[in-house]
């Protein structure tokens, strides 16, 4: 149910004390199956079907071993494969570390061992040379995910546990990690609720802090729009795609 601003914050406290984002996303996919969910300008992906990629990539990773608790790397580039993974690892209570695809090798090491990660999920060849184990992330449509989804894995609540792990770029010292709830995360989404409230039919561009700005969408039924880092540095482009693609709310920074 949707949270009205009288009913703030007492209401809203209670629920979100009980939710993790797996749980809301799924929420969010039973009541609008068919609408659109995420895209990149080229491929869309409607809300049964990302429900069906997390569920089976949480699949794959719990028959790989991960349970709830464990920390678990996500390496990929800002895509509409990114979303599911982090969704999939909240799916089983895991921890989601978000690695930029951009940190140098020596960063990555530190941030690896400083995290105590024990696992990696990368969508393409990790850089670095290191024993943990390493589970490949599957393409929305790739024929190994019908045969994860004949496996059941459990659905973890999230009982105020951490879902993500963001380090600071290091540029002032040694990069720092921040451990986030998952009701930090969904308290913040739900307060900007009542600033910019999404409707079924928005197509919401997101891009500068991906996971920050995807998920407030995705729990409206909003379709999210994923703009490559080359799209966002070309001003003609971004005019361009916005045109193209109809975004009806997309996030600029003030050099914009």
């Amino acid at each position: 149910a949707r949270l009205q601003k009288t009913e703030w914050p007492e209401r809203m406290m209670r629920y979100i004390m009980q939710a993790s984002l797996y749980l809301q996303f799924e929420q969010q996919a039973l009541q609008t199956p068919n609408a659109p969910c995420l895209s990149d300008g080229e491929q869309t992906i409607s809300y049964k079907e990302a429900l069906r990629y997390i569920d089976a990539i949480a699949q794959q990773l719990y028959s790989k071993g991960v349970r709830s608790g464990n920390v678990v790397a996500l390496y990929c580039e800002k895509s509409i494969n990114a979303v599911p993974a982090f969704l999939a690892i909240s799916r089983l209570g895991a921890v989601t570390l978000t690695l930029d695809t951009s940190f140098p090798v020596n960063m990555l090491e530190f941030i690896l061992e400083d995290a105590n990660v024990q696992w990696v999920l990368c969508q393409n060849a990790f850089p670095i040379d290191t024993n943990l184990p390493k589970v490949a992330l599957p393409k929305p449509f790739d024929p190994v995910l019908s045969r994860e989804q004949q496996r059941d894995c459990p659905k973890v609540s999230s009982d105020q546990n951490i879902a993500w792990i963001v380090y600071s770029s290091g540029t002032t010292g040694q990069p720092k990690g921040i451990e986030l709830s998952h009701q930090a995360i969904l308290s913040s989404i739900f307060s900007r609720y009542q600033v910019s409230p999404y409707e079924t039919n928005d197509k919401v561009a997101c891009c500068i802090y991906f996971f920050w700005e995807i998920f407030r969408p995705l729990f409206r039924g909003a379709c999210a729009y994923v703009l490559s880092d080359k799209t966002l540095l070309d001003t003609d482009r971004y005019r361009q795609y916005i045109e193209q693609n109809q975004i009806t709310e997309t996030l600029w920074t003030p050099s914009f």
